[in-house]
């Protein structure tokens, strides 16, 4: 009976030291995921100024666009009528 005892033993100390190892490897995966969330919150700034930017220039240019094919029509109109 003091066989069973020891293989018990044995059971239960390696049983915690997998639990040790588990949790270190939780851990370490819980502070790799943090890691990667606080970069990506640090590269979402810039990204949406990017954005923002973008945007303002196509819309300049849109706008630029279409006044100088109004001013063209507009040269246009004349010409033709003359």
């Amino acid at each position: 009976m003091q066989i069973n005892n020891k293989i018990k033993i044995i059971k239960r100390v390696e049983r915690e030291s997998r639990q040790e190892e588990a949790a270190t490897i939780v851990a370490q995966k819980q502070e790799q995921m943090v890691a990667a969330a606080a970069e990506q919150s640090e590269q979402a700034p810039p990204r949406d100024a990017v954005t923002t930017i973008t945007a303002w220039v196509d819309e300049i240019r849109k706008k630029k666009n279409t006044r100088a094919g109004a001013a063209h029509a507009f040269k246009n109109l004349f010409t033709k009528a003359a």
